[in-house]
């Protein structure tokens, strides 16, 4: 799992996770799960997002916040 801060006290994670694409599916794919917090506000959760690549969850993310989102070791 990836983990980013901005400079705004809002946290987002980006995690790599085996899911079925659809109801009915036989095998379950790759996807990379976006999910934003805001630390103020006691890590309320206020975006949950499925992406097909983790270049699209990132790209998803440089809208938020300015773009100012950076990777951290955790």
């Amino acid at each position: 799992m990836k983990v980013y801060y901005d400079n705004f006290k809002n946290k987002a994670t980006i995690r790599k996770v085996r899911v079925k694409p659809y109801c009915g599916a036989k095998q379950k794919q790759d996807g990379y799960l976006l999910k934003v917090y805001a630390l103020y506000e006691h890590n309320f959760l206020y975006k949950a997002d499925m992406f097909e690549s983790e270049e699209d969850a990132l790209n998803e993310l440089k809208k938020y916040s300015c773009g100012t989102f950076k990777e951290v070791a955790e």
